[in-house]
C-alpha cells in the first residue's frame, strides 16, 4: 500500500529505552511503557498489507515524541528509511541525520532497535554533551567521526576514527585511534593506541595500550605530556596509562615521570569498586612526590598501601560524608636536610562537607569539617582536626575569585615530614582576571595567618583558542615553570569552547573529506571524489549488511 505525505501513528512503547536514550548512554533495562506519537513523512510512504512494515523514500523523516513529556523525542532524516513498526527496528540510507535532546548523529547509513536501544552508524559522526555547565552556553560537547559507531549494551564503540571537543570539521586537536570505547554514564573514553593531532602535528601515543580519561577517573592520566622545569628536578615529563581494562573492575592506572636531575619516578593505583559508594585500593610508589601540607615536596616510597574509601550523601543529599582507611609501609627518602625515615602507618580520615556536588563557582559558598588520626609502628600517634569555610564571587565581568579560611588543631607526633599539618591557620585565595575575550590571568596563594607570611603562590597566563587553552605558569614550590594546554570544558577547566554544541548537530565530516578514511587516507581528498569507503548499495538493508 502506497501513500504520499505524512502519516501519524499513536503507539505504546517503553520510550526510556528508545533511541533517544540509547544514543546518549541510557540503560537498556526494562522500562515502564509510555504513550508515544510517531509521525512518518516522505515523498513516498509504502506500507505492507498488515501495516507492520514501512518504507519511506525521498525526504524521509520520522519523528517520535512522548505524549506526556514533549522533551523526550527523536527526529530522523534520511533519503531512505525502512522500518518494522511492530518490532521497533529501523534502517536508514544516505544523508542520515538523527537528533535527540542530548545529542545528534550524521552518517551514510544507520540501524537502530528501539526496544534494545542499540544502534550502529556507518561513516558517520556523533555529538553528545559532556558534563554540565552553568547554562546551555557552558556545556561542552564531544564529537566522534568514524567508519563505524555502534553500541553494545551501554558502551559505544568507535572504529577507525577520531575524538575531539572541537566543533570544526578540521579541529584544532583530535585523538585518533583504531578503536575507542565510550561509556556515556561515567563519561569515560578509552583509546587504544593511535596518536594526538594538534594543529597539524601528530604526537604518537603508546600502541595497543588503553588510555582513559573522564571526570569519574580519580587518577587522571595525561592525554598529552607537556614539559615543566624546576630547580629541584630540571626538565620533567610525565605519562599516565592504564593496565588492563580502564572501565573494568578492578582497574589500574600507572604514572611514570622522567626527571632530568633525579631518577625515574613511578607509581600505580589499583581500584576495586565494591558498589557505587565504596571502593578498595592498592597503591605502590617509587620516589613518589608527596607534598608537605603547603610548600615542600618530599620523595616517598610506598610499598605497599592498602585502603578503603567511601562517600555517602546524608540528610537528603544536602551533606556528604567521606571516609578513608589506609595501612601501609612508607619510606621517606633523604633529600637536602631531610632525614630518611621508614615506618608502618595506619590512618583513618573522615570529612563532612556541605558542598556534596563540589561546586566552587561564583555565587557559591561551602564548608567542611575534617578529622584524621594515624598510628605508627614506632609507637607514636598523630591526630588533626580541621574546619574550612569558603565562598566565590564575580565582582565584575572581568574579575572573579574565591577565598577559603582554614583552621587546624593537631596533637601527637609523626615521624614523617609530609604527614604533618604545617599551617594551622591560613587563608587560601584564587583570582581570575579576564583581560580580553581570549586572554586570562590567574593568581593563587596561601597566607599563613599565625606566621604572618605568604607561604605558597602561583601565577598563570592563559590564552583561549576555541577548544584549547594554552597556558604558561610559575609556582614557587620547587621553583617550577610549566607550559601546556588544556581541553576546554574537561578535567576541571571551567572555560567552555567557542560554539561548543552546534544546534544542527555534528559537522558533516565525511562530506567535507570526500568519504576518506581519517586513519589511512588523506584528509584532503576532494569532496565527491570516489573512495573505497563509499557504497553503491540500493537499500539500507544491503548497506548495513556489508562488512
Amino acid at each position: 500500500m502506497t501513500q504520499t505525505g505524512a502519516v501519524r501513528f499513536r503507539w505504546r512503547v517503553a520510550f526510556a529505552c528508545l533511541l533517544v536514550i540509547g544514543m546518549t548512554g541510557g540503560a537498556t533495562v526494562p522500562c515502564a511503557a509510555e504513550r508515544v506519537v510517531t509521525k512518518f513523512d516522505a515523498d513516498q510512504v509504502d506500507f505492507s498489507f498488515d501495516r507492520r512494515l514501512v518504507t519511506l523514500r525521498g525526504n524521509a523523516r520520522v519523528f517520535s515524541q512522548v505524549v506526556d513529556d514533549p522533551s523526550k523525542f527523536v527526529r530522523i532524516e534520511a533519503d531512505l528509511i525502512e522500518g518494522d513498526i511492530s518490532r521497533g527496528r529501523f534502517e536508514m540510507l544516505d544523508g542520515v541525520h538523527i537528533v535527540t535532546p542530548r545529542g545528534a548523529m550524521r552518517g551514510d547509513s544507520a540501524y537502530y532497535d528501539a526496544r534494545t536501544a542499540q544502534y550502529s552508524l556507518r561513516r558517520g559522526g556523533i555529538m553528545v554533551p559532556i558534563g554540565e555547565g552553568e547554562d546551555d552556553d557552558d556545556v561542552t560537547c564531544g564529537f566522534a567521526y568514524a567508519r563505524e559507531i555502534a553500541t553494545e549494551d551501554e558502551i559505544v564503540y568507535i572504529t577507525n576514527g577520531r575524538f575531539t571537543t572541537c566543533s570544526r570539521v578540521d579541529p584544532h586537536y583530535s585523538l585518533r585511534a583504531d578503536r575507542f570505547r565510550w561509556n556515556p554514564e561515567t563519561e569515560q573514553v578509552v583509546v587504544y593506541g593511535g596518536s594526538i593531532r594538534i594543529y597539524g602535528l601528530n604526537i604518537p601515543v603508546l600502541p595497543k595500550l588503553p588510555y582513559s580519561f573522564g571526570r569519574s577517573d580519580d587518577d587522571m592520566p595525561s592525554v598529552w605530556p607537556f614539559p615543566t622545569y624546576s630547580s629541584r628536578d630540571g626538565l620533567r615529563l610525565g605519562w599516565s596509562f592504564a593496565i588492563g581494562d580502564p572501565m573494568g573492575n578492578p582497574r589500574t592506572a600507572v604514572n611514570v615521570r622522567w626527571r632530568q636531575l633525579r631518577p625515574l619516578q613511578m607509581s600505580s593505583r589499583t581500584v576495586y569498586d565494591l558498589d557505587d559508594s565504596t571502593k578498595l585500593w592498592l597503591r605502590l610508589g617509587l620516589r613518589e612526590d608527596m607534598r608537605q601540607d603547603i610548600d615542600r615536596i618530599v620523595p616517598v616510597d610506598r610499598f605497599p598501601e592498602l585502603g578503603a574509601e567511601g562517600e555517602w550523601d546524608i540528610f537528603g543529599g544536602d551533606y556528604q560524608l567521606e571516609a578513608a582507611l589506609s595501612a601501609g609501609h612508607y619510606k621517606q627518602r633523604r633529600e637536602e636536610r631531610l632525614d630518611p625515615v621508614e615506618e608502618d602507618r595506619l590512618k583513618l580520615q573522615t570529612r563532612l562537607t556541605g558542598n556534596p556536588e563540589g561546586i566552587y563557582e561564583p555565587g557559591e559558598t561551602w564548608w567542611w569539617v575534617d578529622a584524621a588520626g594515624a598510628l605508627y609502628s614506632d609507637g607514636n600517634h598523630y591526630a588533626a582536626l580541621g574546619a574550612g569555610l569558603g565562598g566565590a564571587a564575580r565582582l565584575t565581568d572581568w574579575f572573579a575569585g574565591n577565598v577559603e579560611v582554614k583552621q587546624w588543631a593537631t596533637g601527637g607526633q609523626t615521624p614523617f615530614v609530609w604527614d604533618d599539618v604545617d599551617l594551622k591557620t591560613e587563608i587560601e585565595t584564587n583570582v581570575q582576571i579576564r583581560a580580553t575575550d581570549r586572554w586570562r590571568m590567574r593568581f593563587g596563594g596561601r597566607y599563613d595567618l599565625s606566621g604572618g607570611e605568604l607561604r605558597a603562590w602561583e601565577a598563570q597566563l592563559r590564552r583561549r583558542e576555541h577548544c584549547l587553552t594554552w597556558k604558561i605558569g610559575y609556582s614557587d614550590i620547587s621553583d617550577n615553570f610549566m607550559v601546556g594546554a588544556e581541553i576546554n570544558g574537561l578535567f576541571g577547566n571551567d572555560e567552555p569552547p567557542e560554539d561548543p554544541c552546534p544546534e544542527d548537530g555534528p559537522p558533516d565530516f565525511w562530506a567535507h573529506h570526500g568519504g576518506a578514511n581519517d586513519q589511512g587516507a588523506s584528509a584532503e581528498t576532494p569532496v565527491g571524489e570516489a573512495s573505497e569507503t563509499q557504497t553503491d548499495a540500493d537499500t539500507a538493508s544491503e548497506a548495513m549488511e556489508r562488512p
